[in-house]
């Protein structure tokens, strides 16, 4: 799985384009997330991804996406937001397991569970 962050993108609200790779270099695009009005200023300015767990940050916000596995119903995966942070200046985000941490000028280094 790829995440290429466009955040200048829609008069600044930015997008996220996830790619899975299909057969020996080749990638198709699955899915473009979209985050909510009230955070969509520069989504994708930098992202963190580990296994299912994806966190997105723009200019105000970090958002956490989980990969919610397909089925006989919904054969595809598909991401789907769990959490939003309110977040002055966020700087950068990680991922490692079910932990997510995140930085920022204003509010320092917070971790999640």
């Amino acid at each position: 799985t790829a995440f290429v962050g466009l955040p200048d993108t829609n008069d600044g609200a930015g997008e996220v384009m996830i790619y899975e790779e299909k057969g020996v270099g080749g990638w198709k695009k699955i899915d473009s997330l979209f985050l909510p009005e009230s955070s969509r200023s520069g989504a994708g300015r930098f992202i963190c991804l580990d296994g299912n767990l994806a966190c997105i940050g723009g200019n105000d916000s970090i958002s956490v996406f989980h990969r919610r596995q397909g089925d006989f119903h919904r054969p595809q995966d598909k991401w789907v937001q769990l959490k939003r942070f309110d977040v002055k200046s966020p700087e950068a985000c990680f991922v490692a397991g079910d932990t997510i941490a995140f930085q920022s000028h204003e509010d320092g280094l917070s971790l999640y569970r």
